[in-house]
């Protein structure tokens, strides 16, 4: 129960913070009333005008249909398939969520020393290493099955649909 309360708060924190924020409409004053479906039409014009948005929506969407694959599977593997105790499945959500905060912390920092264009491809190599780790866990996930827990946690992929 206590996890679930946990969780509400967090739900009460973010709609608050969301209530706090100014929208630039109405700091500025306003602009032309419009309507949502007319807002649609003129992001999806601007996407498809602006390559560079085009290519990093177009990942962004690729992206998160594939977590939200991994994420809807993720109890199924950890606590059934590997039998490993609730507190895995927390670590996991912990260690996203700190990555993400961390992240978006980081990255403007790193944009004004660095640059965007720097930034935006440092993160697209991390995103294709952390592919490369999944690939090569899945393929040694099988050969470590007698690995202890925490060392079965980091190849995870390969334990998908084996006996053990």
């Amino acid at each position: 129960m206590f996890p679930l309360v946990i969780d509400l708060l967090t739900f009460l924190v973010n709609a608050i913070c969301l209530a706090l924020i100014k929208s630039p409409d109405s700091v500025r004053g306003g602009r032309p009333e419009s309507t949502v479906r007319q807002d649609l039409v003129d992001g999806f014009r601007l996407l498809a005008r602006v390559p560079l948005l085009k290519a990093f929506s177009t990942f962004g969407l690729l992206i998160s249909v594939a977590e939200a694959m991994i994420m809807a599977m993720l109890p199924i593997l950890l606590l059934r398939q590997l039998g490993l105790p609730d507190f895995y499945y927390g670590l996991v959500f912990i260690a996203s969520s700190t990555a993400a905060i961390v992240g978006a912390w980081i990255s403007p920092r790193l944009g004004e020393r660095l640059g965007i264009v720097t930034v935006n491809r440092l993160g697209l190599i991390g995103i294709a290493v952390g592919t490369v780790c999944i690939a090569v866990g899945a393929t040694l996930g099988s050969v470590s099955a007698g690995l202890s827990p925490v060392s079965r946690l980091w190849v995870l992929p390969g334990r998908c649909g084996t006996s053990g």
